[in-house]
This record gives C-alpha cells, sequence and structure tokens, in this order.
C-alpha cells in the first residue's frame, strides 16, 4: 500500500476532494468550490441518517486507516457531526441544519489547515530567514538608536553586543575554516613547539618570565612588609606542596609555572589595573542586584515585610533557587557550554593537562562539586589516579555560582568573590600537578575525548523549573548542615568552656583553638598581625565546619569593623572554595556512586586532594595579598557603582564608561 499521502487519496482528504470533482489541484479557490457542493447533502427523516447521493461523500474519509474502514462505515463530515454530537439524525430542520453547518465548517477548517501547513511545511527555511533578518534589523536599529541617545548609558547593551557578535563570528569562522586554520596554522606551530629545539627555547622563556615575575615582585614588595610576607607565604606554600608530592621527580612545571601565571595575570587585572576593578567591581554589583529580583518572588510568599524577619530562610535561600534557575536556563540556551569548554580550552592550552582535567576546573567555576559528579559520569571509571586527585581537588578549592549568590547575601565582597573563583581554578590544578604529578597514560587527552550533554528540557520554562527544583537539594542541604553543625558546635564550645573552667579558662572555645592552630597560615597570607587570630579562626571554622559559616562570620566582622580592609579581602580569596571535611564525605559519596569500582582510588586521593583545594585558596589569598594595595590608590569613579543597575540611574555608569574608554 502506497503510504504516500499525496498519492493514496484515503490518506490525504485534500486529495480526495480533488479527485472526487476531476481536480488535481491544490488551489485554495478550487478546494473551496468542492467543499460548497457539501450543501447537497440532505437529511432523510425517515432513516435519519445522510443521503450521500453525491460522489463527494463517498469518497472523502477523514483521518481514517485501512482497519477502519474494513471494520466501520464511511466516515463523512455529518455521520462525524453526528457521532460527535451524540445524535443520529433529527427531524428537527433547524437541528439538522445545525449539524450540517458544523459539519461545513469542519471540514473547511480542516482544508485550510492542510493548505497553510503544507506552505509553511516547503517555505520554512525563507520564513526562518525573513524573521532572522527583520529581528536583527530591528536590534541595529535599536542598538544604534541606545548608543546615540546616551552611550554612557548604553555600557551594558555595548558589552553583550560585543560578546554576542565575537562569539557568532568566531562560530561562522571555525565552522566554515576551522579544518583548515587547524590544518595549516595551529598544526605546523604544535609541530614547532613539540620539536627538541623549541623545547629548550621554551625553557629559556620560563626561566625569564619566572626571573621577571620576581624581580617585579622584589622590587613592587620591597618597602611594604606586609605584601613582601605574602610572597613568602606563597613560596612556602608552593614548596610545601613539592616536597610532600608523591613523585617529585615526575612533576612536570609547565601547569605549575602557568597556573601560577594565570593567577597573577588575574591578579594584576583585578587588584592592580584601575580598570579590571572597575570592570569586576561593576560586574559583582550587577550580580548583587540581580540577585535583588529574587526578593519579588520572596515577597509574594511570605509577605512583604515578613521575608526579612528570617533572612536566611526567606531572603538567602530563595537567591539560590532563583540563581540555580537561571543557570539552567543558560544550560538550555547552551552559553554555560560554550564558555566552559572555551575556558576549558584556555587551560589546557596554556597548561598542557588534559581534556578532562581541564573541563572540570572549567566546570567548577560555575557549578558546584556536586553538580558536577553527573557531567563527570561518562569518564571517572577511565580517570588515572592523577587526573581523579586533580578533579577533585578542583572541586574542593571553587565554589559554585550559585553558592556564590548565597555567599553574597550574608556579606561576602561580590567583585573578590568572583575573582577568588576564577582565580582557584587554574590554582587548584597547580596544585594538584605538583602534588599528585601525572605517572599514567590518559585516555582523555582531547577535546574529541570528553563533551557536554545538552540539557534534556525542551523550552525556557521546563529549564527553569529543572534549574529551581534542583536548587531544593542544595539549599536543603545547606539548611540541614547549618542546624546540624552550628548545634555541634555549640556543644563543643559548651564542652571546652566546661574544661577550661576546670583550670581557669572558662573562655576556651572552637574557634580559639583554631586561632592557636591556623595563626601561622593566616600571618603567612599578610594579613595584618593584630587580624590573623580573628581571620584564622575563620580559616579553622572553613576547614573544620562549613565556609559558608566562615564566610557569615566574616561578614558580621566586616560590619562591626572588628579586621581591616586588607585582611578582609585576603581572608573572602582564602576561604573560596568546599574545602571543608564534610565535603569530603560528599564528594566520595557522590564519585563512588557512579564508579564504584574507582572506591579504593577515590578514598586514597580524597585527603590529599582537600588538603591541595585549600592550599589552593591560600595560595590565591597569598597572591591577592601581593598585589593587593588597597582601592583608595586607584582612580576610581566616585558614587556607589550599585546605582549602575540595569533599572535604576546611569549616573556611575557614565564614571566607569569614562573610566575604561578615557
Amino acid at each position: 500500500m502506497n503510504s504516500d499521502p499525496e498519492k493514496n487519496p484515503e490518506n490525504n482528504p485534500e486529495a480526495s476532494l480533488m479527485t472526487a470533482y476531476g481536480q488535481r489541484s491544490t488551489d485554495l479557490d478550487a478546494a473551496a468550490d468542492g467543499i460548497d457542493m457539501l450543501d447537497s447533502i440532505q437529511i432523510d427523516p425517515v432513516i435519519k441518517e445522510p443521503k450521500l447521493d453525491d460522489p463527494l461523500m463517498t469518497s472523502v474519509k477523514i483521518g481514517r486507516t485501512d482497519a477502519d474502514d474494513r471494520t466501520t462505515t464511511t466516515t463523512t463530515p455529518e455521520t462525524s457531526a453526528n457521532s460527535d454530537g451524540g445524535h443520529r439524525g433529527s427531524d428537527d430542520p433547524f437541528e439538522a441544519f445545525l449539524h450540517r453547518s458544523r459539519a461545513r465548517c469542519t471540514f473547511r477548517v480542516q482544508i485550510i489547515q492542510t493548505l497553510v501547513h503544507g506552505f509553511l511545511s516547503r517555505h520554512k527555511q525563507l520564513i526562518k530567514r525573513v524573521l532572522l533578518v527583520g529581528v536583527l534589523l530591528g536590534y541595529i536599529l535599536y542598538f544604534c538608536f541606545a548608543v546615540w541617545y546616551s552611550s554612557s548609558g548604553a555600557l551594558i547593551i555595548i558589552i553583550l553586543t560585543s560578546l554576542v557578535v565575537l562569539s557568532v563570528t568566531h562560530k561562522l569562522v571555525m565552522r566554515r575554516w576551522g579544518s583548515i586554520i587547524k590544518e595549516k596554522c595551529f598544526d605546523p606551530i604544535g609541530g614547532i613547539l613539540a620539536s627538541r629545539q623549541c623545547r629548550y627555547l621554551r625553557w629559556i622563556l620560563y626561566a625569564v618570565l619566572v626571573i621577571g615575575i620576581v624581580v617585579f615582585l622584589a622590587m613592587d614588595v620591597f618597602l611594604d612588609v606586609r605584601r613582601l610576607t605574602s610572597f613568602f607565604g606563597m613560596v612556602t606554600f608552593v614548596t610545601l606542596a613539592y616536597v610532600t608530592s608523591t613523585n617529585p621527580a615526575k612533576v612536570k612545571w609547565r601547569p605549575v609555572l602557568w597556573g601560577l601565571g594565570l593567577q597573577f595575570l588575574l591578579g594584576i587585572v583585578i587588584l592592580r589595573w584601575s580598570v579590571g576593578y572597575v570592570f569586576f567591581r561593576f560586574l559583582g554589583d550587577q550580580v548583587e542586584s540581580f540577585l535583588d529580583y529574587a526578593d519579588e518572588g520572596s515577597k509574594f510568599v511570605f509577605g512583604d515585610e515578613g521575608y526579612l524577619l528570617h533572612r536566611m530562610a526567606f531572603k538567602v535561600f530563595p537567591s539560590v533557587i532563583y540563581f540555580s534557575a537561571v543557570i539552567s536556563i543558560f544550560y538550555y540556551w547552551g552559553l554555560m557550554q560554550y564558555f566552559i569548554m572555551k575556558i576549558a580550552w584556555l587551560m589546557q592550552f596554556t597548561m598542557a593537562t588534559t581534556a578532562i582535567e581541564s573541563m572540570n576546573a572549567a566546570t567548577n567555576i560555575f557549578i558546584g562539586m556536586a553538580e558536577s559528579v553527573v557531567m563527570l559520569r561518562p569518564f571517572v571509571p577511565k580517570l588515572t589516579k592523577s587526573e581523579l586527585h586533580a578533579v577533585m581537588t578542583g572541586g574542593f578549592a571553587t565554589v559554585s555560582g550559585s553558592y556564590v549568590a548565597a555567599l553574597v547575601e550574608v556579606g561576602a565582597t561580590p567583585e573578590h568573590l568572583l575573582s577568588a573563583a576564577i582565580m582557584s581554578a587554574p590554582a587548584a590544578l597547580a596544585m594538584a600537578k605538583l602534588s599528585y604529578p601525572e605517572t599514567a597514560v590518559s585516555v582523555t587527552r582531547t577535546e574529541d575525548d570528553v563533551y557536554m550533554d545538552k540539557t534534556p528540557a525542551r523550552n525556557v520554562i521546563e529549564a527553569a523549573s529543572t534549574g529551581a527544583i534542583a536548587a531544593i537539594k542544595v539549599v536543603a542541604s545547606v539548611a540541614a548542615n547549618l542546624i546540624a553543625i552550628l548545634g555541634l558546635v555549640a556543644f563543643l564550645d559548651a564542652a571546652l568552656s566546661y574544661f577550661g573552667s576546670r583550670v581557669g579558662y572558662p573562655e576556651l572555645s572552637f574557634q580559639k583553638i583554631c586561632a592557636v592552630v591556623f595563626w601561622p597560615v593566616a600571618a603567612l597570607m599578610g594579613v595584618e598581625i593584630e587580624d590573623a587570630g580573628k581571620i584564622a579562626s575563620l580559616i579553622g571554622t572553613k576547614v573544620f565546619v562549613d565556609e559558608f559559616i566562615s564566610f557569615k562570620d566574616l561578614g558580621d566582622m566586616v560590619r562591626k569593623g572588628e579586621v581591616q580592609e586588607r585582611s578582609a579581602v585576603i581572608a573572602t580569596y582564602a576561604c573560596c572554595g568546599f574545602g571543608s571535611i564534610a565535603a569530603v564525605g560528599i564528594y566520595i559519596g557522590a564519585l563512588v556512586s557512579i564508579a564504584p569500582q574507582r572506591r579504593g582510588d577515590i578514598s586514597e586521593v580524597a585527603f590529599r586532594a582537600v588538603i591541595n583545594g585549600n592550599m589552593a585558596g591560600f595560595l590565591t589569598a597569598c597572591i591577592a595579598g601581593v598585589l593587593y594595595t588597597g582601592t583608595s590608590l586607584m582612580n576610581l569613579p566616585e558614587g556607589d557603582v550599585r546605582n549602575s543597575t540595569l533599572l535604576q540611574n546611569y549616573t556611575t555608569t557614565e564614571n566607569i564608561t569614562s573610566t575604561l574608554f578615557n
């Protein structure tokens, strides 16, 4: 049997209609002429059935199959209408007229739908192009008018448009000439760089780079004891990682040196270059302002004033849910995958780490270690122990984007928190490859060996809903941990106070013990000496309790003026990361659940990974301490950058524009 609807009139009502009257054309007028002949149908009041004296009604079968034809009678518009309405005919002429009219209308609609659908199917690509050109022309007109109306006020539009244009241009160029560029440019350059002569030259360049950085830092920090202390702290942490390495002879210094170099580059851009600092401060304030829109949902659910009565439950946690929904939408659009793969390519190109290590480090900037396990599911069974250690170190050294939202809400400085999350990614790889160098052959070395799945959501609404629901697990986990850990810490403080009071020291507490144990770490990072004890207690809280509580305590200290600005900035970098003891159990459980055959290897490298993850944070804090000179020395625009939000005035944005482009 012919299944083609155009050749099989039984499956095509329009073709059946044309056949009955000798019309093969699909023209709408011809179809309408045929439909008008439905008026010839007469209702017999005796037998109460339509008389099919017109050949049209014996040929048209709407929505029927061969199986239906063998078991049921012929379907006509009249009988279909009667069956739909539960009637088999009527003596009432008016009721018969209604049934006849409904049949004619239904049949006309079906014909029109068929014609419109066919037209859209045949010209789908043309319609898409016309709509795309129309939208593009409309946006160009809007963009030009916005820049003409207020170039400084259109800063956000200019930045977003530039990013989109660059991304689209890069994609089009690589799609059309990517293979040629790789064959003619990248492959020859890679061959030259891999040659023995170039290898010696590369080592000479590395030596010159290291010597240049050391000389620059020596001249830059020589007159500032605090920054000089941070430099010695950086050297100390790198030395400790090398001395405790599993195989010092196998250490490859390229990822280590490039990791430190990328950290310094990011640190200089953010902390020493006024334009970079203004940009990150502007970006941080935009993030903070963007998170404030979650308050509208909180007000609706908990009340306009009631939602502020319990800040943690009704303001902080809703921000996490809101931000998670936004991240999920970005995944649906493919934006997250694009940025993650580009950052991973940069790390792989510079640091020569494997594709899975680079992709995991880039992913951890945006999502947490628990969420990244889903992405790693196909690869964990194949990872070498060094790669497994690098993956876990990256998870312990960084925080996720949704968690950044919660930390900002409890008082963390957004611009420094964002820069810490970015700088910790190369730091984690550097410390991981220094402490656990690769001695096996990896099967995930190139980009072709790894991939990122697309979100299963079918539309934006489903993506947002999926992200919001996924955040419930994060919120519940944070809430449960806070309740349990704060209760345990309170009990521990009470017990320590009791034992301390037996010897005349009732002030003994967990924070005081951490202040003593981690005081050398805080001092090496270059905090103010008078603040070293307080920062040490924050580090101890981060390691043994939870980083969220550590940032909450830091926010309280800053609001009360108990720590100086330099100490608060360094503490922000040091405490950034899921490096608590509780996180070790969470990460081990997540990885073992997807690769139970690697249980022994995961447990073996976990303890070393959490130490190196925290040391990566300390290393980032040292670099921040070396480069940080205080915002008062920078040529910053006057006013509060928080005024330059999407829906508020653009006074400060004009100052930012003048700083960026003048």
